[in-house]
């Protein structure tokens, strides 16, 4: 399947060709790291009077989303890597809501820059929220999830508010089934953005951005 047939995705990558930040529909919700797009699907049509930004870099994961979005009018699919693109496609005060659900741990030192707690990404997620929205984050890991509770309640524009284990989830992943299976808990964690904050952007023109040596040329499918 052919993803850039789906009208409804940005493929980075591709000879592409738009402007950044793009304008965000009313009341938007992002969703990083989809999967195989169970609960993006169905959050999407569970809540019509949302807009939802699904973001992953995984084709492989996209071509199933895609496959069970279908009609879905309300939902825009993005692939790409969330840690260097959030703040480049998403203008400051722009979102609802953010959603990270069972994200790897990437433990070890070496993988630290890929984990939530990275102080790029915190920022970036702190920069695109608006004031009083929430980013809410779900993971089977005790010492990942301590760990962004730590970090995150420590930031500067960010609230941590619910510390939650095995709390009522709405829609269950593949991994949350997977995971409650095994009798392993299941850790929410609710952070609250309480007042302004901004990161400094990239961009370099309405088409081009640099990021770590990389370019990215893009187009409005």
């Amino acid at each position: 399947m052919d993803v850039l047939n789906f009208k409804n995705i940005i493929n980075f990558g591709c000879d592409l060709n738009f402007n950044l930040p793009f304008k965000v529909e009313n009341n938007s919700v992002l969703e990083i790291g989809f999967g195989n797009g169970e609960f993006t699907v169905k959050y999407a049509r569970s809540h019509p009077e949302i807009f939802l930004y699904a973001v992953e870099i995984s084709k492989a994961c996209v071509i199933r989303c895609v496959k069970r979005a279908k009609d879905l009018s309300n939902l825009k699919i993005i692939r790409t890597d969330a840690r260097y693109m959030l703040k480049e496609l998403f203008p400051d005060e722009s979102l609802n809501k953010i959603i990270m659900n069972f994200p790897c741990p990437w433990p070890g030192n070496k993988h630290a820059h890929r984990r939530v707690t990275a102080k790029d990404f915190a920022d970036g997620l702190a920069s695109v929220l608006k004031i009083n929205s929430e980013f809410q984050f779900t993971s089977d890991d005790e010492n990942y999830s301590n760990e962004v509770w730590k970090i995150l309640g420590a930031h500067e524009a960010l609230n941590p508010e619910k510390f939650e284990i095995n709390s009522e989830i709405a829609y269950l992943t593949k991994y949350g089934r997977k995971w409650l299976n095994e009798g392993k808990n299941i850790y929410s964690l609710t952070f609250r953005k309480i007042k302004k904050f901004s990161v400094e952007r990239q961009i370099i023109n309405n088409s081009q951005i640099k990021i770590n040596k990389i370019n990215f040329f893009y187009k409005k499918q």
